[in-house]
């Protein structure tokens, strides 16, 4: 999602067409089995060729001939908000993470729109409808999975702890009175045995898609989210004016430079 948004924000500025390079996903090589799901949002898709893939990116024999044009090949080199970026003029390939809403700020409306999702299930809509009724809905994601089981991810990623979390609910209840709890979880078991979330409506992702986990986030009031751009997206999404966003202070257990990760409005602890 932010590589799509930084380079529709660009193809916006620029006037031109933007076109994926969804090589990764069919390259049945790589350790990450993960599907390619934007077309679930209300987004006209168009799919680079492979033709017009190598005439942006470099292959080796290319880079070691330097026979490729540098100028037109952007590769992400710091975690940091790059602000060059937003100057290119022209066909570029990018190639990077780009998570940063600076990358897309000034067309956030447009993006707003494309994340839209073109259906919701039945079960979806019925929790819609319970968080649209509840007053100071406030959802909570907490990420384990990979990031608990696998050790490399874990050195990498860490988790929040139980102390962000009841620091957080501190913090919204401080500033609004009484929440209504949504516990978002890919180990949403464990998740109910905390007595932190006590009285909270857990969603199940068995029930329904994960994306529609992330809409369901964003109709909360109010967020507090985990060190996952899944649920950064949930609450960037959240049209809520008043919106209260908490997210950790600490996103990686390694040394990289986030302060343009976290909007200027959210709240970091």
């Amino acid at each position: 999602m932010f590589q799509y948004a930084a380079g529709r924000a660009l193809s916006l500025r620029n006037n031109s067409a933007l076109k994926l390079d969804l090589s990764w996903f069919a390259n049945v090589c790589r350790n990450i089995t993960r599907p390619f799901l934007l077309r679930v949002f209300d987004i006209d898709i168009v799919e680079a060729s492979p033709e017009e893939i190598s005439k942006f990116v470099p292959s080796m024999l290319r880079k070691i001939l330097r026979f490729y044009n540098h100028k037109t090949y952007i590769k992400e080199n710091q975690f940091s908000f790059n602000k060059n970026t937003l100057n290119l003029n022209g066909n570029f390939y990018l190639d990077g993470y780009w998570q940063s809403e600076k990358y897309f700020k000034d067309f956030e409306n447009i993006i707003r729109k494309d994340f839209t999702l073109k259906n919701i299930g039945n079960e979806t809509q019925r929790i819609s409808n319970t968080i649209k009724n509840t007053k100071n809905s406030l959802s909570i994601h907490i990420r384990r999975g990979d990031y608990i089981k696998n050790p490399r991810v874990n050195n990498y990623h860490g988790v929040c702890s139980m102390e962000y979390y009841k620091d957080a609910i501190g913090c919204v209840k401080n500033k609004v009175g009484d929440v209504g709890l949504f516990i978002f979880s890919d180990d949403i078991e464990w998740a109910k045995e905390q007595e932190l979330f006590s009285g909270a409506t857990f969603i199940s992702s068995t029930k329904i898609k994960d994306y529609e986990e992330m809409f369901l986030m964003s109709l909360c009031k109010h967020n507090i989210i985990a060190n996952s751009s899944f649920s950064w997206w949930g609450a960037w999404l959240n049209n809520n004016p008043n919106k209260i966003i908490i997210a950790p202070q600490k996103w990686f257990n390694v040394s990289k430079d986030t302060s343009d990760l976290i909007p200027e409005n959210w709240i970091r602890m």
